[in-house]
């Protein structure tokens, strides 16, 4: 019964990650995203679903879920034994999906303004950008992170969902790989300002990943 209840909470699980930042995509290069900014997607840029490039979907699916399981490494660092309590309470839940949010936001300031150097895609209609990214990109990254993982988070809370020990373990690493990949990208493939700009964004994250290890080795 457990097991099945599991893959049930798994297929629904999958089908947020997908769906979700889909629609949010296609909603975007179609109608625009916040703050009036229209965005455009290079035809060259395959494969693609509804104009949409698959790569981009697979990323929001990585990113997504690491910013969930990295929320959930924290905190279960910090609070220990009570994060399950922590999960089962409404607006908990909504606080979590917000630093989910913030920290899928960390990996696109390092993205976006490579992909746009590379023309990839390209940003009509703003004037306040970030290394020629509108300010409305992040704003729709952080809106589309935060709804899936909500979403991911209300789940669990329906199916009572316990916290994989050995996920916990390892997202802390993943995280750190992919932002020291992504460093090097954006400090070779388009400035040193974009590569520290965005690495002093995501010093609070950083800090506490570092605090965490450090004790985990410690002890």
């Amino acid at each position: 019964m457990t097991s099945n209840k599991n893959i049930i909470r798994l297929v629904f699980f999958l089908l947020i990650l997908f769906i979700i930042p889909f629609v949010f995509e296609y909603v975007g290069i179609n109608f625009g995203a916040p703050l009036g900014v229209r965005y455009f997607y290079l035809k060259e840029f395959l494969p693609q679903i509804f104009g949409l490039p698959l790569v981009i979907l697979l990323l929001w699916v990585i990113f997504i879920y690491i910013g969930y399981s990295l929320t959930n490494s924290i905190f279960t660092y910090f609070f220990k034994e009570n994060y399950n309590e922590i999960l089962k309470k409404n607006l908990n839940i909504i606080f979590l999906s917000l630093l989910d949010g913030f920290i899928v936001l960390t990996f696109d300031i390092f993205i976006d303004p490579v992909a746009v150097k590379f023309g990839l895609w390209r940003w009509e209609n703003f004037f306040f950008s970030y290394f020629g990214v509108p300010i409305g990109n992040f704003v729709g990254w952080y809106i589309i992170a935060t709804t899936t993982t909500l979403f991911l988070r209300s789940l669990d809370l329906i199916f009572s969902f316990e916290i994989n020990k050995k996920c916990l373990n390892s997202i802390p690493y993943v995280y750190i790989f992919i932002e020291f990949i992504l460093f090097f990208i954006s400090f070779f493939l388009h400035s040193i300002d974009l590569a520290f700009m965005s690495l002093i964004i995501c010093s609070p994250i950083n800090i506490i990943i570092l605090i965490k290890l450090f004790e985990r080795v410690k002890n």
